[in-house]
């Protein structure tokens, strides 16, 4: 999949040989350059990094599954604290990946977690950590490189 930014304060923006253009809606030039390009047929796809949906919208395009999707309505971390380690291992996630603000990913820790090492994702070493400038960031860069190392995780995994 290729991809596109667009910065287009002084110029038309027009479909390119991109497969989709990406935008973040912070103001009307984007909504506006947005409905011009869905009108010709180019996907569009936005994203604001400051919710949570907006983060899952970006996996969910990318290729990824939320296996906790009940807990992706709520917009306060603590809210989406899973209460019971063991359930992400009834889930069987086959690739987890670690970002948080501020705070380094600690995989070692995450696999410590009793019955955790029969999870496909730590049993195949598939444990990733993106860091959070680059995909819980507002902006171009959650596509320019947040979206791109999502999209290239989930292609390798389902190209092993």
């Amino acid at each position: 999949m290729r991809l596109s930014w667009g910065y287009t304060y002084e110029r038309q923006v027009t479909p390119t040989e991109a497969d989709h253009q990406f935008r973040k809606p912070s103001d009307s030039w984007s909504a506006d350059i947005s409905r011009d390009l869905i009108t010709v047929g180019v996907p569009v796809h936005a994203f604001d990094q400051r919710s949570v949906e907006a983060i899952l919208m970006m996996i969910e395009t990318a290729g990824g599954d939320d296996i906790f999707e009940e807990l992706s309505h709520h917009s306060s971390a603590k809210d989406r604290i899973i209460k019971d380690p063991i359930e992400v291992a009834r889930r069987a996630p086959h690739i987890i990946i670690g970002s948080w603000c501020g705070k380094h990913f600690r995989p070692d820790l995450l696999v410590a977690r009793e019955g955790w090492t029969q999870i496909p994702a730590v049993r195949n070493a598939q444990i990733h950590d993106i860091k959070s400038a680059v995909i819980l960031s507002p902006g171009p860069v959650a596509i320019e490189q947040g979206l791109a190392e999502l999209c290239s995780l989930f292609d390798a995994w389902e190209n092993r």
